[in-house]
């Protein structure tokens, strides 16, 4: 029996503490009031949200502003309970709401009042709390109605605050209370930002867009940062509209949502963050900066886990301190990007390591910047002096990536670094055009080739293949390269231009980059007597020399006798390995592998004899072990009929 409590009464709250407590007013005796104080321990410090203390008192008050803008204990009459004015008492329910004198609204917390609880109920008034804390209650804010409450001070209540409908806006470092507790956003409403350095770690779990669609959290004006930590328990909109917003805490999307970027202005997410199984950043508008901290926790579930970059969106990079894209103890657990925007994807600085970067965007790697990635697939790639874009070696015999423009700087001497291990390239061209992009990418293979002699070092700056100079090394001499031809370059010689290169489809024009043996003229594979009679017809004067199509593997602008040795040696060491594995060990598949290398090595070191043969007398070998061994890496081309 509580009406005539005078003592305290411990009551307790069942096991949903959260939701018990704040339904617990209205489950005590009506007329009465009590205040509810959430127990701690000493050791810890902390409250328990389970049980609470009620003392015996009168009812709610609403604030009027009737005799000014003080809220505080014993003061103003600025209330009313019931029909009558009345002054504030420590552990009243007090509401805010639209009842008020709209003039009155801007109030002046004074002496630290300690509500029992607090709501702010308002759609035709807005409110502010300025000068003064909130006091220790352990009661928390309830925020409802379509209007705006903005809080302008720091505040010492415990409890947790529930952000329902309208905004809560924060220009105070810990307005928000304590962080002994959260505050969680609903869908349709918002906790927005102007101009504060917010410290106080404060949880905060959000979900949607906010009231006008510019956030669950929004930065309104002025640069702002947040500690957070920040949740998106369910698919919601981060948004920037004016100024920039910083969070420094972990930002965590649960599992199958997504955290929308909106707003033209800047996030910079310096903490670390978390990106749970087929969730999602996306970067609708304006520029996101992932910049970890060295000690920020970045936790990735690799599966489905994707940075998307829309077309009015950007995204830097600074992978100085901790790699933003790769999970901080499994490196193998990496985000798939997106990009759509030409302003899309910078590394401005550090190693940043990805899956599959996608999309119709440009990518920039400054200098000094590196990227790792399985594939890439942009309109343009730009690699700065001293960078680096690496493609890791696929075990599945190499992917194909696609550029609309590959830009490294310095250009015919590059000074950026394009590896593409065993991967093949595809770089977009026209009729008009195709020449000159050719001679570029020739060049730039060449630099990296950096040949002295017959041996070829892959060890400087242009296109290069740390995997082909790998298994060269092993093998003592030159086996595998990268063939550049043009894709109507296969029209020229007799056969049909690819539409497909790589699983890629391709046009005419497009210039084509694979990894390949040094004399795989046709680029399918091996070397067979199609690859022989593209050779011989230049040798005999029957064709013009279009380049590697052509039989000039070294690229030194003729087919000679030195290209005849390449592709004999190709030839050669092709069959041994075959003969020592009965499979296509080095072909495009795998040809990295320790026990590949340790082949060769065997082999060159053997009394093994080469022989390889004249073009007549190629139906008289075995050919069908060749084919066999990389039938489903060979692509053959047909014999045009033109």
């Amino acid at each position: 029996d509580v009406t005539n409590a005078n003592q305290p009464i411990l009551v307790r709250a069942s096991n949903s503490g959260e939701q018990n407590t704040e339904n617990l007013w209205s489950n005590l005796i009506g007329g009465h009031r009590y205040r509810l104080q959430v127990n701690g321990t000493a050791d810890q410090g902390q409250f328990d949200s389970d049980y609470g203390l009620a003392w015996s008192t009168t009812g709610t008050i609403g604030w009027t502003g009737s005799s000014g803008n003080a809220w505080q204990n014993s003061g103003q009459a600025n209330f009313v309970r019931g029909q009558s004015g009345s002054v504030y008492d420590d552990y009243e329910h007090v509401v805010f709401n639209d009842h008020a004198d709209a003039s009155r609204t801007n109030i002046s917390v004074q002496g630290s009042p300690t509500p029992a609880s607090i709501l702010v109920d308002n759609s035709t008034r807005d409110y502010s709390f300025n000068d003064g804390p909130i006091g220790q209650t352990p009661a928390g804010l309830i925020k409802r109605g379509t209007g705006t409450l903005t809080l302008n001070s720091h505040n010492l209540h415990i409890g947790k605050n529930h952000i329902e409908s309208g905004t809560v806006v924060v220009t105070a470092d810990q307005a928000l209370g304590s962080t002994a507790a959260q505050t969680i956003v609903s869908s349709g409403a918002a906790l927005a930002f102007r101009s504060v350095n917010y410290t106080a770690a404060e949880p905060v779990s959000v979900s949607g867009n906010g009231p006008t669609g510019r956030g669950a959290i929004e930065n309104q004006a002025g640069n702002s940062s947040f500690a957070g930590p920040v949740t998106v328990t369910s698919s919601s909109g981060i948004g920037v509209t004016g100024g920039s917003l910083a969070i420094t805490g972990n930002l965590s999307v649960d599992a199958s949502q997504t955290a929308t970027k909106l707003g033209s202005g800047t996030l910079a997410m310096r903490g670390g963050h978390t990106l749970s199984h087929n969730s999602r950043l996306f970067v609708q508008a304006g520029s996101v900066i992932l910049a970890p901290e060295a000690s920020s926790p970045v936790s990735i579930a690799a599966q489905g886990a994707a940075l998307q970059i829309g077309n009015a969106g950007a995204v830097v990079i600074d992978a100085s301190r901790r790699d933003p894209l790769s999970d901080s103890s499994v490196r193998t657990q990496r985000v798939s990007v997106i990009n759509d925007s030409a302003t899309g994807l910078t590394v401005s600085a550090g190693m940043t390591a990805a899956n599959e970067i996608t999309g119709r965007g440009n990518t920039f790697v400054s200098a000094g910047a590196s990227l790792q990635a399985d594939r890439i697939e942009q309109n343009a790639l730009l690699i700065g002096s001293a960078a680096k874009v690496e493609l890791r070696n696929s075990s599945a015999g190499g992917t194909a990536s696609l550029v609309q423009s590959l830009v490294i700087d310095g250009g015919s001497r590059p000074t950026g670094l394009l590896d593409l291990a065993n991967n093949d390239l595809v770089i977009s061209a026209t009729n008009a055009t195709k020449n000159t992009v050719l001679s570029t990418t020739v060049q730039q293979i060449l630099f990296s080739q950096n040949k002295t002699g017959a041996h070829s070092h892959w060890d400087r700056a242009g296109i290069s293949t740390s995997t082909a100079a790998a298994i060269n090394s092993s093998a003592g001499g030159e086996l595998l390269g990268l063939a550049a031809i043009r894709n109507s370059d296969f029209l020229t010689v007799g056969m049909s231009a690819e539409d497909s290169f790589s699983g890629l489809p391709v046009d005419s024009d497009d210039i084509l980059v694979k990894y390949t043996f040094l004399g795989d003229a046709n680029l399918d594979g091996l070397i067979d007597m199609d690859d022989y009679g593209l050779i011989d017809a230049i040798m005999r004067g029957i064709r013009p020399n279009l380049g590697w199509i052509s039989g000039d593997f070294n690229y030194d602008g003729s087919v000679d006798f030195d290209d005849y040795g390449l592709i004999d040696f190709a030839f050669g060491m092709q069959n041994a390995i075959l003969l020592e594995e009965s499979v296509g060990a080095v072909s495009l598949s795998a040809p990295a592998t320790t026990h590949q290398a340790a082949t060769l090595a065997s082999f060159l070191n053997s009394d093994a004899t080469l022989v390889v043969p004249e073009p007549e007398t190629w139906l008289l070998l075995g050919i069908g072990c060749v084919t066999i061994g990389i039938a489903a890496l060979a692509r053959r081309r047909r014999v045009s009929s033109q």
